[in-house]
């Protein structure tokens, strides 16, 4: 939990894939503005494009670029950042709504006394609460914006929400089936994972189905003799040289190993290699 923060190789994915050309020059200026030691503050940075987009409005000024560092950044920008950031929080209530197999549209139900499928966003905020879905502020913000009713005013519609998380409890048959395990079903990838793309989750998924068929890989007694602090942590160059020294590497591509190192890596120590969540994955 950022607290509102992103790392600055997110904001520039996110800058990448939104396809704004800004200079090294270009970005530096706008980490220096919005850089701190949480990270880079993605709220802040987008109140203000929003902040200008409102005055341009006003203005009347239409179909123009938002003029931020040589006119590059757009409200693509915008999007881009806020999609990464609701991608990540959506993961995470899913994974809690599979492993608690919560039927959400039916639990949050109850809280929708009129049935207008919409409910204010202090019920709604109780009643996720409730259901063991524990947001901060930022995190219920994010999802408020997302979900707000343009008919009602100040009311969420939390059926639409529901439909989004309870697709993946649906497809799983949980809701049918209570002997199978959630766990079974998820990929416990931790720190950048929720920014990996369709074509990196697929390699990571390659690269641990061969690390799996090898029996006793060994690798837990080499980690812990890089992590001297037993914080579960070592850093990617370690990780390539306990794979190098098991002979793993052989099995994988430089493009796997590359994504297995993105998929468990963390956000506040981006050099770092989360070996305890690669071992419960592969254990799994």
């Amino acid at each position: 939990n950022n607290h509102g923060h992103i790392s600055r190789s997110d904001f520039r994915r996110a800058m990448y894939t939104a396809s704004i050309k800004c200079t090294e020059d270009e970005l530096c200026i706008l980490e220096k503005k919005f850089m701190n030691v949480d990270g880079f503050n993605y709220l802040q940075f987008l109140k203000m494009l929003i902040d200008i987009n409102k005055k341009l409005k006003k203005c009347s000024i239409k179909n123009k670029k938002i003029n931020i560092v040589n006119d590059n950044i757009s409200s693509k920008t915008i999007k881009e950042i806020s999609n990464m950031t609701l991608n990540k929080l959506i993961i995470k209530i899913k994974t809690t709504v599979k492993r608690g197999r919560i039927n959400l549209d039916q639990f949050l139900n109850q809280f929708d006394f009129s049935n207008h499928k919409v409910m204010s966003k202090d019920t709604l905020q109780r009643a996720l609460d409730m259901a063991g879905i524990k947001l901060d502020s930022n995190e219920l913000e994010i999802l408020i914006n997302e979900f707000e009713s343009k008919t009602h005013p100040g009311q969420v519609e939390y059926h639409r929400f529901c439909n989004l998380i309870e697709g993946a409890f649906v497809t799983l048959g949980l809701d049918q089936n209570t002997y199978l395990d959630p766990n079974e079903y998820l990929t416990s990838y931790e720190g950048l994972s929720n920014y990996l793309t369709d074509e990196q989750r697929r390699a990571v998924d390659s690269a641990l189905k061969k690390l799996r068929s090898k029996p006793n890989i060994g690798l837990d007694d080499l980690f812990k003799d890089y992590d001297k602090h037993r914080q579960g942590i070592v850093s990617k160059q370690e990780f390539l040289c306990a794979l190098t020294v098991r002979k793993l590497n052989m099995l994988l591509s430089i493009y796997e190993v590359k994504c297995l190192a993105e998929a468990f890596s963390k956000d506040d120590r981006p050099n770092s290699f989360n070996y305890r969540a690669f071992m419960k994955t592969i254990d799994s």
